[in-house]
């Protein structure tokens, strides 16, 4: 493969995942980690989300919610501020949507990643979030993780 068809298959990928993120970003409304967990109603609103619980320990209380064929949880610490959000289904959220001010650190990284190629999945760590992501068309999972904004003690996979 010749230099300029490499940086063409760059090039077509670099703008395949920014018009996908894109897409995704804008397909529906979803809450950011770092809001407040009164936004977790209105997401649920927003998705035609169905099966509300909400589960509380001594440290956290989990909002859980069935929508689109995916189930969403949220993590709330004893302020009522989400720190942590997993999903598992037929679809992926819209990560931008998730991420919120994290998602320019979490875009670098993926960018780099997608330079390299690499299928599988996906967890990215910044200074600020860590972010998984993986599975396969109708199975997929990930989470989303502020260790700033988390009870003590909680790690990411604590939440599973």
């Amino acid at each position: 493969m010749s230099g300029m068809d490499a940086r063409f298959r760059f090039f077509v990928i670099t703008i395949f995942a920014v018009i996908f993120t894109a897409f995704f970003a804008a397909s529906s409304a979803q809450a950011t980690v770092g809001q407040g967990a009164s936004s977790v109603q209105s997401d649920m609103a927003q998705l035609k989300g169905t099966n509300y619980k909400v589960t509380t320990n001594s440290v956290y209380t989990t909002y859980s919610f069935f929508a689109r064929g995916d189930t969403i949880k949220e993590y709330a610490n004893s302020n009522g501020v989400i720190f942590a959000m997993s999903w598992r289904g037929a679809t992926q959220p819209p990560i931008k949507g998730i991420l919120g001010k994290y998602f320019n650190g979490y875009a670098a990284q993926f960018a780099a990643r997608v330079r390299l190629h690499i299928r599988r999945p996906i967890m990215i760590k910044t200074p600020a979030i860590r972010v998984f992501r993986g599975g396969h068309m109708r199975g997929w999972v990930g989470s989303a993780f502020v260790q700033s904004l988390a009870p003590a003690g909680i790690t990411m996979g604590d939440l599973r």
